[in-house]
């Protein structure tokens, strides 16, 4: 009995690598190679998403029906919430990955490209990576989206009205010649930050601000206070409402608490690499060069 049961599971794995062999012998050789693909003939493609920021960008570009598995966190459209879950940002679990049979992996290059280890690969799943560091990179990646799961018409009008909002918002600031120094906190107790290399310097800069921490090298550094003092930023931006109530003490030395200088942003808006964080920039904008909402 234990030699059938054993032979029936061995019938049924050869049997779903089978379908799934079949399955991705339809993915186009540029997409599994990871490159921009415009010749994808149906929306049929299975696709995993490996971060919140690619799931909100599929669904950006009306790919919403390819996504069969998201990491825990993509929370956003709601609708997003009712994909299966795959895993989390640092873990997947394999055999539901096995179990929703993808053609296409689409991963967070610096978030979770070390956890798939060679794993996809030995199961002939491509995979190709999303870590957008600039507006024109979100830009890029709703094209190349839509592109890989023909959506194309969906993708060129979300990212050119993604990039008439942006270029709105930075004209507007440009005729003010602002340049205040900001400080981006994600965290206040330890005091962690963000480098230039991360897009939220980019929307800071448009705004009419200066990233203190610009220079520093690594992308999400951990500072001391003195530090942080000793550039004396004209303008704080939080992630939490939270860290208001405790900017006190040594805090009330910075010019920015004393003055109430201080910006409170969504962190799924501000640092996500998708459109939504024109609602962040907005905040930014408004706050740093008197941008007024919808001119």
């Amino acid at each position: 009995m234990a030699f059938r049961v054993t032979n029936y599971r061995l019938f049924k794995l050869h049997f779903s690598l089978l379908v799934w062999a079949l399955l991705i012998s339809f993915i186009p050789v540029s997409v599994a190679q990871g490159h921009d693909h415009s010749e994808v003939e149906s929306t049929s493609l299975r696709v995993i998403s490996l971060a919140p920021h690619i799931t909100e960008l599929l669904y950006a570009v009306g790919a919403e029906k390819n996504i069969v598995g998201v990491i825990d966190g993509s929370d956003f459209p709601p609708d997003a919430q009712k994909k299966p879950i795959i895993g989390a940002y640092n873990l997947l679990n394999w055999e539901q990955i096995f179990a929703v049979q993808p053609q296409l992996i689409i991963a967070w290059g610096s978030g979770n490209k070390h956890l798939l280890g060679g794993k996809a690969e030995q199961l002939g799943i491509p995979i190709i990576f999303s870590e957008p560091k600039t507006l024109q990179a979100i830009e890029d990646e709703l094209i190349r989206f839509g592109s890989i799961t023909a959506h194309e018409s969906e993708a060129k009008q979300a990212a050119l009205a993604f990039k008439q909002r942006w270029q709105q918002l930075a004209s507007q600031v440009k005729s003010k010649s602002l340049k205040q120094k900001v400080a981006i906190l994600l965290n206040i107790n330890p005091i962690q930050t963000l480098n230039g290399q991360h897009l939220t310097s980019e929307v800071v800069s448009l705004c009419g601000g200066e990233n203190i921490f610009y220079d520093a090298k690594v992308i999400a550094p951990q500072v001391n206070f003195e530090a942080l003092l000793a550039h004396q930023p004209d303008w704080l931006i939080v992630t939490d409402p939270l860290f208001v109530k405790q900017l006190t003490g040594r805090w009330k030395t910075l010019k920015a608490v004393q003055q109430k200088r201080i910006i409170t942003v969504n962190p799924d808006h501000f640092l996500r690499q998708t459109p939504r964080i024109l609602v962040a920039m907005e905040t930014i904008c408004q706050k740093l060069a008197g941008v007024k909402i919808g001119e």
